[in-house]
């Protein structure tokens, strides 16, 4: 089993699910927002117990938390202009993981 693959059956469904059941309702987003910042900050300390792999947990966290957010309440591309959304999308990603 990849490491992915255990923090998202043993960490990030479970605390999703609890989430869910606690506070049921519009909340749904909410949840899985705050259990993939707790999936990926695992995912930084069990790569180190430095403060440098925490950030970069939390920042991969983050980044993932606010794609989820702009995937449904952000505007969505034109037919023509998906082509460029896409590409603009990669740039984006690998400048923040340069970064980071």
């Amino acid at each position: 089993m990849t490491l992915t693959g255990w923090i998202k059956t043993y960490v990030f469904f479970p605390i999703n699910l609890q989430l869910t059941r606690h506070y049921p309702g519009g909340a749904k987003q909410w949840n899985a927002v705050f259990s993939a910042l707790v999936a990926f900050t695992l995912i930084g300390i069990w790569h180190g117990d430095e403060w440098n792999f925490v950030v970069f947990g939390l920042l991969h966290g983050g980044i993932i938390s606010m794609n989820m957010l702009f995937r449904k309440r952000g505007p969505q591309a034109s037919q023509e202009h998906r082509g460029w959304a896409l590409v603009w999308r990669r740039v984006a990603t690998l400048s923040f993981v340069s970064f980071s």
